[in-house]
């Protein structure tokens, strides 16, 4: 997309880094900082409350957004990239049962923001890695980014304890709905006694497609960025609780 500043001259060109801020999000941002400030959240006085109000619809409108089962199943952050620390960090440090030896299951598909905060979880706690890998990757072939369907079924088993993949490709668009389709088939149809988790990559498929995390059975969590599709720079997670 294509939005010009003539007043400056300056033609902004969208991309995967971010969308544009429409003029209305600019004037929501400033109201609130002239009429709230940094005013904590609290019910103490009327200007906190007033915070609480502000937080409470930004959590109604990110759960009908990603299809949360309530307001208390949403957490924001920074970005996706931040969030991913986080997730990855709380179950580093959590009662999780992971063990030395346990694998994770990433995708090569991916954005770095959602393999690195994994691969540092992975160095830690002496996990091995394994890669949902792509077809090929030449950059003129039609399956440029088309995970590997079939290989999905030899990467998880009884030790598996988490999966990271998004739900479309940063470079290309490119939709892992099939994939993660046969990846909640195995995990539904696992007998293992504990299931991975498995974490979902919104970033780039949020914008384009009404996205529900129930809707994705076997998934613990989406997380995205809002400045992907015209929000502030933050990120936005639903989680099942």
């Amino acid at each position: 997309m294509l939005s010009s500043n003539k007043k400056n001259g300056v033609t902004f060109c969208d991309g995967a880094a971010g969308s544009q801020v429409p003029q209305v999000v600019i004037d929501r941002m400033a109201d609130h900082l002239k009429t709230l400030g940094s005013t904590n959240i609290t019910y103490d006085h009327s200007l906190g409350t007033s915070a609480v109000q502000v937080v409470s619809k930004a959590r109604q409108a990110a759960k009908d957004l990603l299809g949360a089962g309530s307001t208390g199943e949403i957490a924001f952050g920074l970005n996706c990239t931040n969030l991913m620390f986080q997730v990855a960090r709380s179950i580093e440090n959590g009662d999780t049962g992971i063990k030395s030896g346990d694998n994770i299951v990433l995708s090569r598909a991916c954005h770095d923001a959602n393999i690195s905060p994994w691969l540092l979880m992975a160095k830690k706690l002496n996990l091995e890695v394994r890669w949902l890998d792509c077809l090929t990757q030449g950059a003129d072939d039609s399956t440029m980014d088309c995970i590997d369907v079939d290989g999905v079924s030899n990467l998880i088993d009884e030790r598996t304890r988490l999966i990271s993949i998004g739900l479309a490709s940063n470079a290309t668009g490119r939709l892992h709905l099939n994939v993660i389709e046969k990846i909640d088939q195995l995990l539904t149809a696992s007998p293992a006694t504990q299931k991975p988790y498995f974490i979902l990559d919104g970033t780039h498929y949020v914008p384009h497609r009404r996205t529900d995390l129930n809707s994705f059975k076997s998934a613990d969590a989406i997380i995205c960025s809002a400045y992907k599709f015209f929000g502030p720079h933050i990120g936005v997670m639903a989680f099942k609780g």
